[in-house]
């Protein structure tokens, strides 16, 4: 996934181009994959940690992903678009993930 990312962002970087669908697309499918990993881990954690002792922190940060997602949303639609500094960071960190995972040190 993080070449697809790596490819899109360069292509999208170099033809300064943006959909309304994408940018849409983008923070949707970041917030589904947080969600479901984070739902998993409460429906099944590690050994010492209980089922319910998860619960409250996992619908902590579901709800401030949310919240966050509300409030830059809101802020896009009053400044209007993505910002070419927010591009270059997102590909500055999947080109990152792909030169040195994150699970190397495990």
């Amino acid at each position: 996934m993080t070449l697809t990312l790596t490819l899109t962002l360069t292509l999208t970087l170099q033809w300064n181009t943006s959909t309304e669908f994408g940018a849409f697309l983008d923070p949707v499918a970041d917030k589904l994959m947080v969600s479901t990993a984070l739902v998993l881990l409460a429906s099944d954690p590690p050994a010492p940690i209980s089922g319910p002792a998860m619960v409250v922190p996992v619908l902590v940060i579901i709800g401030r992903e949310i919240a966050m997602s509300s409030l830059r949303e809101w802020a896009a639609s009053s400044a209007g678009g993505a910002h070419q500094v927010g591009r270059c960071q997102l590909l500055l960190e999947a080109r990152l993930h792909m030169q040195d995972g994150p699970f190397r040190a495990l």
